[in-house]
């Protein structure tokens, strides 16, 4: 049965990534080098003109000052908590009980740095649907920092409304709570909110994003925000031991997919919601 699917999929060009026929290293490899132009070198502990440039060519499509390639969103993220916690000296977040940093990380953000999340409401009522300004309201406590996730992947990939963001976005605003994005899967909004991504990260202090989520990429994330910001990014990217002595494969891959797989998402937006529209009279 696995041979003739992979003999099937051999025949298509438009695959989404993570699927289709079994390649192996060197395929793997080889594509990612027949993409360079033989001009570019690798970084050194992070440093590097050609890492640099995509920094730079990420931050700008998100409207931020400047971004930073890390080797896995759970250090990007916690790095993003403990942060901004650590600057209003309030060790507590506000997120979704299904957010990744509390169900699929082990409560790094936790044990780690002594985070705590605060619950909206107990017990919790939220746990198969989307926050609303009215949770927040109800909180009871100012959280140092709060985390949106873009889409909700553990509630199938739901949205807020534009408005609803909006109203968060005022909310933790008139307060001076920082805004952080989990924006793993941010690559698939633009249908939905039909603003471009710049529009969407405007309504945060800082954001993530992942490369081999929906890109495709080996692995890798991008952590973004002020000039500030960022410089403490890489600072504490050191203490998690994430400054490897080059992520050259990562960061390549990561380019790759923004190169040869972002332009295609809409359209693959599309088709899932025209095969949804299909299922659901069933």
């Amino acid at each position: 049965m696995m041979k003739n699917m992979e003999a099937t999929l051999d025949q298509y060009i438009n695959i989404l990534p993570g699927h289709g026929p079994t390649r192996s290293m060197k395929e793997i490899f080889q594509t990612f080098a027949d993409e360079l132009e033989g001009t570019e070198y690798l970084d050194n502990y992070g440093s590097g003109t050609d890492l640099a440039n995509f920094e730079s060519e990420v931050a700008e499509l998100f409207g931020k000052e400047e971004a930073v390639f890390m080797p896995t969103g759970t250090m990007a993220q916690q790095i993003a908590l403990r942060i901004w916690c650590e600057r209003h000296n309030n060790f507590t977040v506000a997120m979704h009980p299904t957010a990744h940093p509390e169900f699929a990380e082990h409560m790094g953000y936790q044990f780690l740095h002594h985070i705590q999340r605060l619950q909206f409401g107990a017990p919790e009522f939220v746990g198969n649907r989307l926050l609303t300004v009215e949770d927040f309201e109800r909180l009871g406590k100012k959280p140092g920092v709060i985390l949106l996730e873009l889409p909700y992947r553990p509630l199938g990939g739901q949205l807020p409304k534009w408005n609803e963001l909006l109203a968060i976005k005022a909310w933790a605003r008139e307060r001076e709570i920082p805004l952080h994005l989990d924006g793993a899967r941010i690559w698939q909004c633009r249908p939905f909110y039909q603003k471009d991504y710049k529009e969407i990260a405007d309504l945060f202090d800082s954001i993530y994003v992942s490369f081999y989520k929906d890109l495709g990429g080996l692995c890798g994330a991008m952590l973004m925000g002020s000039k500030s910001f960022v410089e403490e990014v890489r600072m504490w990217q050191i203490r998690h031991g994430g400054r490897l002595k080059t992520m050259g494969p990562f960061w390549v891959s990561a380019k790759l997919g923004l190169k040869k797989v972002l332009p295609q998402i809409n359209e693959w937006v599309e088709k899932a919601q025209e095969v949804a529209s299909i299922l659901s009279r069933f």
